[in-house]
């Protein structure tokens, strides 16, 4: 039977909750347990363990007969499997067939050009200013923008996509946990609805957009995809494509502000920008990886029950001091980068491609256009298994 919290050693069980705000930089805690509670026990949102090494993360990854990633929310936001992130094998494969192409590195790399125009003209607007707020006026709109353009979704609805992502990951942070679980659960109905009502219509398709080929997909080339696979699938593709990127950018923009000697080596050496991205995936890891244990395992001599719930926190791994030399340190020269933000073995994130466009392309233009930049005020943090900033104010000189 799954674990019980009176079943758990007390010196394994800790108070952590991914939901609270007070956690959104979490660093500082989750070392604390890496270096002395590596498998810890939460008895929040129904009770879980958290994973907080590389290796340890890294091998569940890629365990899908051991580490489902079945039910893998925490805390739970669909009553329904999104596709394909929470399907294992075989039908996990038949679902990625389908979505693989459409997320090529060929693919992505022909956006590389509307992204980086994207990005200029979100600058342009406030550029003369001299202040953004960086979170609602550049990082969420490039995202939002690049994505709903991608999808063939419209581009006026962007804000409520966002909007809906917000609640559905974030909630209601200190409301009573039912009001938490209605916030949630209506931006969730609402999502199901807009896309339900979107596959009935099937209106004007265009053969390049990936809704199009969604719909005239199949699955193991044999039958088209249903309603419901669709709707789950965009379920998924939305929360991925709208929040993590944006979480990435938000949380690099403090990193430079704090780490002037690579600011200054990015800002000489625009080649730079890759690495730059990489090391911020690395450094904060945005997504918390949820798994649900399938066959009785042990993880550094503490046993996990078929039924367990999972947290791998990728963004713990990547601070690991046993895979990463100096891992608190943002190093644009770091050699060797195997970084858990994407997750890793079949179900890695199948937009990883294009997220890493967007990121790089984004510094490229946010340090060639305004790179001065200072905090202009205090930033505003949120946390879930999709960390991000809420706002960052910023001011900078301005562009002539």
């Amino acid at each position: 039977m799954p674990t019980r919290t009176e079943d758990v050693p007390a010196e394994l069980v800790v108070d952590f909750d991914i939901a609270d705000p007070a956690l959104a930089v979490p660093h500082e805690t989750l070392a604390a347990y890496q270096e002395k509670t590596p498998v810890a026990w939460s008895p929040r949102h129904g009770g879980h363990w958290i994973l907080t090494r590389y290796d340890d993360c890294h091998e569940a990854c890629r365990d899908w007969e051991v580490f489902s990633v079945e039910n893998a929310q925490v805390p739970r936001i669909t009553t329904e499997p999104s596709i394909p992130n929470e399907i294992d094998p075989p039908a996990h494969k038949h679902y990625r067939d389908v979505l693989n192409p459409l997320f090529s590195p060929r693919r992505m790399k022909a956006l590389e050009d509307r992204i980086r125009g994207v990005a200029v003209e979100l600058i342009d607007a406030f550029a003369a200013r001299g202040t953004c707020e960086f979170v609602t006026e550049f990082a969420q709109p490039i995202t939002a923008g690049t994505f709903v353009a991608l999808m063939g979704w419209p581009a006026e609805h962007a804000p409520q996509f966002d909007r809906w992502t917000t609640d559905m990951l974030v909630g209601k942070p200190g409301a009573s946990p039912e009001e938490d679980a209605r916030v949630r659960s209506e931006a969730n109905d609402a999502v199901f609805a807009y896309f339900g009502d979107m596959i009935a219509r099937r209106n004007d398709p265009r053969p390049d957009d990936v809704m199009s080929v969604l719909f005239t997909s199949r699955y193991d080339d044999e039958r088209p995809l249903t309603d419901t696979e669709l709707q789950k699938m965009l379920w998924l593709l939305m929360v991925g494509g709208l929040h993590t990127v944006r979480g990435v950018l938000s949380f690099g923009m403090l990193h430079f502000l704090r780490d002037r000697a690579q600011r200054a080596a990015l800002i000489a050496d625009p080649g730079l920008a890759g690495a730059a991205a990489e090391e911020l995936l690395r450094i904060d890891s945005p997504v918390a990886l949820g798994r649900l244990v399938k066959k009785r395992t042990v993880v550094r001599g503490v046993t996990l029950e078929p039924g367990d719930r999972v947290l791998l926190m990728s963004s713990a791994a990547g601070r690991d001091p046993g895979e990463f030399e100096d891992p608190d340190t943002l190093r644009l020269d770091r050699p060797t980068n195997r970084h858990l933000a994407f997750g890793a073995g079949i179900h890695r994130c199948v937009g990883s491609h294009l997220a890493r466009i967007e990121i790089r392309t984004a510094l490229e233009e946010i340090h060639r256009r305004m790179p001065d930049y200072e905090l202009d005020g205090d930033p505003v943090f949120h946390h879930s298994q999709v960390r991000g900033l809420e706002s960052l104010p910023l001011r900078f000189t301005p562009s002539r």
